[in-house]
């Protein structure tokens, strides 16, 4: 019971009272990995990064296995006092070492099989008429380069990539042909996020020897880093090609078919990269939590190898790693969802509540807004005592049944989608004949605002933010969905950093019912950001596209493509400014790019949003060499 309240305490973000029940656990029972465990996920939370560290290696000491202490003991090493700024005497300093030469080793142990896991060494190209006898011995040249790229190496994998970069840029003044040493290079720095480095190093590397599996995965996971996702599922694809149990390749191919909104593709690459390699296993259900992906059936036991039961403690781990992203959180507000479509199989139907029922769910705390889908206010779901978003629709949607039902079953389809770059829909509400829409409850700023304060961005940050609106919108996509409506201000950067994207399909649904019924020209929405066809009632996923080519444009100019009254026949004739005379540091390419998302023929406009993201990600790496 108490170890149990202390995951509650935790999941509540109440960490002290966490630590203090897990404390209790501990006196009562010594050899609880569990208590261990989350008591060094609350301290770790309370930033007492000495004390998380310490209770994860007591948790490593009852179960080498506990790969959630082992990454929390990783982490808070980072962030602790390191012995040699204390002052310690001689006595004291031995002691110190030899803690950290067990640590050490520790790591190179985890390392080395990391590597064995890997792919196989690459060979050495010989000459056909080469033997064996006839190589000549190596060079003390030669001896010495290995011995450096030995120590960088070493560096590497005790998690020290400072060190690790100094060794291997001494091997390179030495022989900077070194397909080995650009490898380790490009390895530490991806470990110190210098991805941009880290592509460079890695494809020297790979000019050398284009066959080095090592290589391309390193380069893989440098332009997963970049946000360069399709050159990173290329080169994890190449590296698979080469060693077909490659659990590294099919995580960095998980990780690019992920950044692209495949999420079908990225669990299948994750369940293999887990079936390689056990380290995988939490990622893998880690994954399937976040994205709500159905378990597959237990394949029968095979004659080769039987599936094996996991034990309680190992399942325990696993639920308790997807708390600590949020999962738990998450899975919550399924059975809002799940409560909100009960009345699905009888009609559009959705979740009755009385007046006093909704009181008691939700205290409404403030107006945040009001538009054209009806009025937004904060509130506070109870339950899960947690902020939440409520919008209370326009009451035209409640006029007409057909009208009413066809909403509801768009907003239930918009409700299914999970995805970090799009705000979720928890439930569907209705109180006395009035539709209310439930939402994850975001704090940040729309793109209309920063565009308002900063008057236009910079590429770096316009690249920031297409990225993750083409995440989203290739997720979408791929469930039929098309957003309709997509402007700055239905795209919102989160005080964390997030680039989410708000109100996929319901708002358009709305404004349209509400033309219908009061004859006003609501439905004509945005014109600004709307794509030809879609004013003629053709809508499709490439209009998604043209919306955002007008956004972008926008972002990188300060100026909207077209102004005015007369924007369809500007769209058609692509009368607009080129973004490169009203902004001369813009990369011409930037021009091309404008162009192909703002065709008004939709056949012949960017086709999706994976194009469109490798395209914009292309303009940073002309700009970086030029």
């Amino acid at each position: 019971a108490l170890n149990n309240r202390a995951i509650s305490f935790y999941q509540l973000g109440r960490y002290p009272e966490a630590v203090q029940d897990a404390t209790r656990v501990s006196e009562l029972e010594p050899k609880s990995e569990r208590a261990y465990t989350t008591r060094a996920l609350a301290n770790y939370q309370m930033r007492n990064y000495a004390s998380a560290l310490e209770d994860a290696r007591l948790a490593l000491s009852l179960n080498p296995n506990n790969q959630l202490a082992f990454q929390i003991s990783k982490l808070s090493e980072t962030r602790v006092t390191k012995s040699s700024s204390l002052g310690l005497d001689a006595a004291q300093k031995a002691a110190a070492d030899k803690i950290a030469r067990e640590y050490e080793n520790l790591m190179e142990q985890r390392s080395q099989a990391e590597t064995a896991a890997a792919a196989p060494k690459p060979v050495e190209q010989k000459a056909p008429e080469a033997s064996a006898a006839a190589q000549p011995p190596p060079s003390r040249r030669e001896k010495f380069t290995d011995s450096l790229n030995q120590k960088a190496l070493n560096q590497v994998r005790i998690g020290d990539p400072k060190a690790a970069i100094q060794y291997a840029s001494k091997a390179l003044d030495r022989d900077p042909d070194n397909a080995q040493s650009h490898s380790i290079m490009a390895r530490a720095q991806n470990m110190m996020g210098l991805y941009q480095e880290a592509f460079e190093e890695a494809t020297q590397s790979l000019n050398l020897n284009p066959d080095n599996a090592q290589s391309l995965d390193i380069r893989a996971a440098a332009l997963i880093g970049l946000g360069r996702f399709d050159a990173a599922i290329a080169d994890a694809q190449r590296a698979i090609e080469l060693n077909g149990k490659n659990a590294f390749a099919y995580r960095h191919r998980g990780q690019g078919h992920e950044g692209l909104g495949d999420l079908k593709a990225m669990i299948a690459d994750y369940k293999k990269a887990a079936e390689l390699n056990p380290e995988f296993q939490s990622a893998y259900e880690e994954a399937r939590q976040k994205y709500r992906v159905a378990m597959e059936p237990s394949p029968a036991p095979g004659p080769v190898q039987p599936p094996q039961r996991r034990p309680a403690g190992r399942r325990f781990l696993i639920v308790l790693l997807c708390s600590l992203t949020g999962g738990f959180l998450i899975s919550m507000g399924l059975l809002h969802i799940v409560s909100g479509r009960k009345a699905s199989a009888t009609g559009a139907q959705g979740k009755t509540t009385s007046p006093r029922a909704f009181e008691a769910s939700y205290q409404i705390v403030r107006t945040i807004g009001q538009g054209g889908m009806g009025v937004v206010y904060e509130a506070v779901d109870k339950a899960l005592n947690r902020k939440v978003a409520i919008k209370k629709m326009r009451d035209e949607l409640k006029a007409d049944e057909h009208e009413r039902g066809r909403f509801l079953r768009e907003a239930r389809t918009v409700a299914a989608m999970h995805h970090p770059n799009i705000v979720d829909i928890h439930t569907i509400l209705e109180t006395n004949g009035d539709l209310y829409l439930v939402f994850e409850y975001v704090k940040g700023r729309t793109l209309d605002q920063i565009l308002a304060k900063k008057k236009r961005l910079n590429l770096t940050e316009a690249q920031y933010i297409a990225r993750g609106v083409m995440s989203a919108l290739a997720y979408a996509h791929q469930q039929g969905v098309v957003h309709r409506d997509l402007k700055p201000s239905n795209i919102m950067v989160t005080e964390d950093g997030w680039v989410k994207v708000m109100d996929f399909g319901i708002a358009r649904h709305a404004k349209d019912t509400l033309h219908r019924f009061t004859g006003t020209n609501v439905a004509i929405g945005t014109p600004l950001y709307m794509a030809p066809e879609q004013e003629q009632g053709d809508v499709r996923p490439e209009s998604d596209l043209y919306a955002f080519g007008a956004c972008l444009y926008e972002m990188l100019t300060g100026q909207r493509p077209f102004e005015g009254s007369s924007t369809t026949a500007a769209k058609l004739a692509k009368s607009y400014k080129r973004a490169t005379l009203l902004v001369g540091t813009l990369p011409p390419a930037v021009d091309a790019l404008i162009d192909a998302a703002l065709e008004p023929d939709p056949d012949k406009r960017i086709r999706t949003p994976a194009e469109f993201r490798s395209r914009i990600d292309a303009l940073g790496h002309q700009q970086a060499k030029a």
